[in-house]
């Protein structure tokens, strides 16, 4: 009998070098209660600003529902800012802003079992019938090329298509592993490619 509750799987979609010196871990959890307002992840986002080059900020993402598409997109900036070596580990079912923290992450940890439910963003406004609807064309727009980024590599064009038409996406734990693997390599081939057409360039 195969037992995948043994089975642990790393994925480091950048990782250039060997690290061999002793960093601070800085634990981070977004669980069940969601991502909630920015004021309520201050002490998270502090963390993340305070961090250095010699921590590792640890993110636990365990059965977190998702949440404001304003906080996600902070932390996001937040962690690719950061100079600290970034960890996520998924575990439990992680739906919509939830799947998004370990792409911009440099290590991912799955654990069995764990799943990912993929959509688009929620939400409305009040107002005049004019003012919500230029409101939905306009956030429709920066919500689509913010997805776009995002899961460039991760979701294949025609899911980012259904993702827009509001489809939802859901992913096992064996097709998140294959998927952070596929987007590690292409990142990585992409990396050596924009090295050396630098190269190239200053020898012009």
């Amino acid at each position: 009998m195969n037992n995948k509750m043994n089975d642990v799987f790393e994925i480091s979609p950048v990782q250039r070098e060997t690290i061999t010196q002793q960093f601070d871990v800085i634990r981070i959890s977004f669980n069940e209660r969601g991502i909630m307002g920015v004021s309520q992840h201050l002490e998270e986002l502090n963390a993340i600003y305070s961090a250095g080059s010699d921590d590792v900020i640890e993110i636990h993402v365990s059965g977190c529902p998702g949440g404001s598409a304003d906080t996600i997109q902070t932390i996001i900036h937040a962690l690719i800012a950061t100079p600290a070596h970034t960890v996520c580990v998924l575990s439990g079912t992680n739906s919509s802003a939830a799947t998004m923290i370990p792409l911009v992450c440099s290590r991912v940890i799955t654990t069995p079992y764990t799943s990912m439910m993929c959509h688009s963003v929620s939400g409305g406004n009040f107002g005049t019938m004019a003012n919500q609807e230029r409101s939905a064309v306009f956030f429709s727009k920066l919500y689509s090329d913010f997805m776009e980024d995002i899961y460039s590599h991760f979701l294949s064009p025609s899911e980012l298509d259904d993702l827009k038409k509001g489809l939802e996406i859901y992913l096992s734990a064996d097709e998140i592993r294959e998927r952070l693997q596929r987007r590690a390599e292409l990142l990585e081939s992409e990396a050596m490619e924009d090295d050396f057409n630098e190269d190239v360039e200053d020898e012009e």
